[in-house]
């Protein structure tokens, strides 16, 4: 984090820094994770799930720290960990807890439909999850800028 900042404002800057988009609304607090980075540092990273609005097709990535963006399912989990150690499990538990709460949003606001009369056969164009894109997973480390690989 930059002097003065708080960890919402970090996030979003974060989030517009290395990848054009800008957060618009934060789901979800994912939890907090402390790390030793490969330079013997402690790090405290902060997750959130978050809605963003930019080019979602082809964001502007911060290479080389970012190298590819991928919209993924419950079911694509392994991709997280292609190129990874087996025992490199964290970005995988992070984008595990954001797609479930992803899936109990999508649930709540699915009840509530529901309960309010409208019907659910909603079109969807998005190319892998309808309309709106899922949320996205997005980690803010309070003292690097990039998670461990």
């Amino acid at each position: 984090m930059e002097d003065g900042e708080t960890p919402l404002e970090a996030l979003g800057r974060e989030v517009h820094e290395e990848t054009g988009w800008r957060v618009t609304r934060i789901l979800s607090e994912l939890g907090e994770v402390v790390w030793i980075g490969d330079d013997g540092v402690e790090r405290r990273e902060l997750d959130y799930l978050v809605e963003v609005e930019g080019d979602l097709a082809t964001p502007r990535l911060e290479r080389p720290e970012h190298v590819e963006v991928a919209w993924l399912g419950a079911d694509e989990l392994d991709r997280v960990m292609e190129h990874r150690r087996p025992e490199q499990t964290l970005v995988r538990e992070i984008v595990g807890r954001g797609i479930a709460a992803a899936l109990r949003a999508r649930s709540r606001t699915t009840t509530a439909r529901r309960g309010a009369g409208r019907g659910l056969g909603e079109a969807r164009n998005h190319p892998a999850h309808g309309s709106q894109p899922p949320p996205s997973v997005a980690s803010r480390d309070a003292d690097l800028d990039s998670a461990p690989a």
